[in-house]
Order: C-alpha cells, then structure tokens, then sequence
C-alpha cells in the first residue's frame, strides 16, 4: 500500500532543514581530518611548582646534597621546614641560579622555564609588589 505524500507544513520545514544540516555536519565530523591536539602545559601555583621542584631535587643523588650544602639545611630540617613559602621561595633562587639546571627542570616538570622566575615572584622575598 502506497500513501500519498503530504507537503510539508511551513512550522515543520525548518526542523527538516535543521535536521539535514544537523546529519550532514555528523556525518562531515566522521569524514573529517584529525586536528592535531596542542598540549598546553598546566600552569601550577607557587607553592605546587616549588614543592614538586623540591621533590625532583629530592631523588637527585648530585642535587640534593649540593642544596643542603649551600642552604645550610639537613635533610630533617628540610622535611620539616618544606611548606615554608621563603624556603619554597629560596629553592627555586637554589634553580634559577643556574640556567641548564632551570632548562632540565622545566623539561623533567613539563613546565615553561620561565614558569620558576613567576613563582618566585609570588612568593615570598620575590620581586612582585616591590617596584623592582
């Protein structure tokens, strides 16, 4: 059995169209081209970055005792001073100081370099709010 067909109503037409656009548009996401995916490295607070600096530094048989040498910190002093925002502030001086080492770093954290000169600003003893 055959039924007729029926003109569409003008209030029906545009969800028709919409409906073709909407299954074209699906059907072009299946057949397009992949975008390439940017990864944007995460941008950490202060406190974070030089905690995870601290923890780099902490399984690094050459860093660890090169800083308590020049910090004048043992490591149980270190443990319990490491939530201290000046000594957070004072390890990341410890990895600006030298400039492969802040290139090291920023690769093995998957940061930016510059990312350690804008944490210490923030922190404590660091440049910001100083006019300088």
């Amino acid at each position: 059995m055959h039924l007729p067909d029926f003109p569409v109503s003008a209030k029906l037409a545009p969800l028709t169209r919409a409906r073709q656009f909407a299954l074209k548009l699906a059907e072009a996401r299946y057949h397009a081209p992949a975008m390439p995916i940017r990864f944007k490295p995460p941008d950490f607070d202060p406190e974070t970055l030089a905690l995870r600096v601290l923890a780099h530094i902490a399984m690094d048989e050459d860093l660890l005792p090169r800083f308590l040498t020049l910090s004048g910190l043992d490591a149980e002093s270190l443990k319990a001073r490491a939530a201290d925002p000046a000594l957070l502030g004072g390890l990341l001086d410890f990895v600006m100081y030298d400039d492969a080492l802040v290139l090291r770093m920023a690769e093995a954290l998957e940061v930016k370099p510059e990312a350690f000169a804008r944490a210490r600003a923030r922190l404590p003893g660091g440049r910001q709010g100083r006019g300088e």
